[in-house]
């Protein structure tokens, strides 16, 4: 029931003001980026669709991108180069709802969610055992996610901060919220 009541607060969230709230489906939320045959990332910032990527790392590998094959079930995940991760995700328009998976470790990961003004909506943290595990953090907000920031926290120096299933939904216009409410509205009309 978890998920069906964090589903519907999610939903509902793209409705009111300013709710947020963590996300722990997945499905709740659009699948945008899987760098599934990306091949080499650029060396610095680069845009996806609504997203530009950007890390500062302070391992041994430096700054800069792999995409890696075989990890997250077995498929092409992006990760920074073999140093500890502080990987930003900024949108280019407001987010009612975000998230990715998060690992490559073994390590801790804390995956912040901003709202347009850099103000914290909210974090989650998870731990991985092994190289092939991975966490999915989600978070919905009304007022729509500006950014979302994943840092390791404990962990080696070598394959970290990996990200795969990069998902996010717009957070929909008033104009087209007040749309959806008349068509239920209409379809909810009494018969005499």
């Amino acid at each position: 029931m978890r998920n069906g009541i964090v589903g519907m607060v999610a939903i509902c969230g793209l409705c009111a003001a300013a709710s947020a709230q963590q996300i722990f489906d997945p499905n709740l939320i659009t699948l945008q980026h899987d760098f599934e045959g990306m091949g080499a990332p650029p060396a610095g910032p680069f845009t996806l669709g609504n997203a530009t990527f950007s890390e500062a790392s302070t391992g041994s590998g430096g700054p800069g991108w792999r995409v890696l094959g075989g990890f997250f079930n077995g498929g092409d995940t992006l990760t920074d180069n073999a140093g500890i991760s502080d990987i930003t995700i900024d949108f280019d328009t407001p987010m009612g709802a975000a998230g990715l998976l998060v690992g490559i470790g073994p390590g801790t990961y804390e995956v912040s969610f901003y709202n347009t003004g850099g103000g914290l909506l909210g974090t989650v943290t998870g731990s991985v055992a092994g190289t092939l595990d991975n966490f999915f953090a989600g978070w919905g907000h009304g007022g729509g996610i500006g950014s979302i920031n994943i840092i390791e926290t404990t962990g080696d120096n070598g394959l970290v901060g990996g990200i795969d299933d990069v998902r996010y939904d717009i957070v929909p216009a008033p104009g087209s919220l007040a749309l959806l409410g008349l068509a239920g509205f209409a379809g909810t009309r009494r018969r005499r």
